[in-house]
């Protein structure tokens, strides 16, 4: 791809307002519309993740561009990371658009150690769990399922990120799915991280059991629960080889730490076991 987007380059005035995106590890984005068009598609996201105006971060920038049928991304190692996004002709294509800005900004923070996980967020007593596991495991119904005080912060998808200490934080994420098909969709404060304490690995079994599992084992099930978003992405019919390189490169080291620094442990999941309190156990613990 070649080219670059530049600001102000339409001949109407841009008035959307930049948003700010502050993750727990100290980066921040400052996400724009590089022409009119685009301006639409920031804001629905903006309202999606619950993010503010701001006026400083590595800029995220986004053009709309009529010839293009799927979204293409340039991501260098430093400098603007640039988006052309198909024009937002149906509900669907709208869907799109915001899931692949989230998830590329996701991916070029593999490199610092960060993780997008297919795994249920929740908070309890200050402290995150993930319930990670392939779709229709039972994230979303463990999630409805838990009493105070746990509170859910996302019941699909969770980016985790490492400080400059090398302590491991957690975000809500979308639950994009919600957003398809006239769902209901939904917002998330992705910006409120909380101190990641454990990662549990859902089944199914007719009682409740859990078990801490190896560093080797959770490596693998950490970089499956990367590749399951990464299919969902082909389902939508959007493929980018130099992604895929970055997912089973930065995204197998962001594991294998994540794995040696983080508790994890296989969790089988009845149909009414209260699977919280054996979370509880180990959290105490």
């Amino acid at each position: 791809m070649t080219g670059a987007l530049e600001l102000g380059t339409t001949n109407q005035k841009l008035e959307t307002k930049p948003f700010g995106l502050a993750l727990a590890n100290g980066h921040r984005w400052l996400i724009r519309a590089a022409d009119d068009e685009a301006g639409d598609c920031i804001r629905r996201l903006a309202q999606v993740m619950q993010l503010r105006d701001a006026d400083h971060g590595r800029e995220v920038l986004i053009a709309l561009r009529p010839r293009h049928t799927v979204p293409r991304f340039d991501i260098p190692d430093e400098g603007p990371l640039q988006c052309w996004l198909p024009p937002n002709l149906n509900p669907a294509m709208g869907v799109i658009q915001m899931t692949e800005v989230a998830r590329r900004i996701s991916l070029s923070d593999l490199k610092h150690g960060s993780l997008l996980i297919h795994g249920a967020l929740a908070r309890y007593r200050g402290s995150g769990i993930i319930m990670a596991g392939r779709g229709g495991i039972g994230k979303s119904t463990a999630s409805s399922r838990l009493p105070e005080p746990w509170h859910s912060l996302s019941d699909d998808t969770t980016m985790v990120v490492r400080d400059q200490r090398g302590q491991y934080w957690a975000h809500p994420w979308p639950t994009w799915s919600r957003f398809r098909d006239g769902g209901p969709g939904g917002t998330w404060a992705v910006e409120r991280a909380v101190p990641l304490r454990a990662v549990f690995f859902l089944g199914r079994a007719p009682s409740d059991r859990l078990a801490p599992i190896g560093t080797l084992q959770a490596t693998a099930l950490l970089v499956e629960a990367q590749a399951e978003l990464a299919y969902e992405a082909s389902l939508l019919k959007v493929y980018d080889p130099s992604a895929v390189r970055a997912l089973f490169n930065d995204g197998f080291r962001a594991a294998v730490a994540l794995a040696r620094a983080v508790p994890a442990f296989s969790l089988e999941l009845s149909l009414d076991g209260r699977f919280w309190e054996l979370i509880e156990e180990v959290l105490g613990s």
